[in-house]
């Protein structure tokens, strides 16, 4: 049985999309996810403690990432073509989560 918020991520597929990897942090402050998938960038909000709730923040098609640009170990930059950035941070090092999303970017 997959995990809630995993549930709420796979019915805001679009057709012909997958999930590729995710990782579980922070963006803008906000707890949660990041999915990578082969057509964008989705960062699922968590919020509550016992009853959570779930909220879609970021839709990011790959076409609209501009760049990536890690300002720390853990941190990094998802800059959007119309020069809006987002701040992620994960336990993940950034430099291998950015490395990973250019190469499922790059794949198609």
């Amino acid at each position: 049985m997959a995990p809630k918020w995993y549930e709420y991520a796979e019915k805001k597929l679009k057709k012909k999309e997958k999930f590729e990897k995710n990782f579980e942090g922070r963006l803008d402050g906000n707890y949660g996810y990041l999915f990578i998938t082969n057509m964008r960038l989705l960062f699922i909000k968590q919020e509550g403690f016992l009853r959570k709730s779930y909220e879609m923040i970021l839709d990011l098609p790959q076409k609209n990432v501009e760049s990536l640009e890690c300002t720390g170990k853990y941190q990094m930059d998802i800059v959007e073509s119309g020069g809006n950035r987002h701040g992620f941070e994960s336990d993940i090092v950034a430099s291998r989560i950015e490395k990973i999303i250019k190469e499922v970017f790059m794949a198609d």
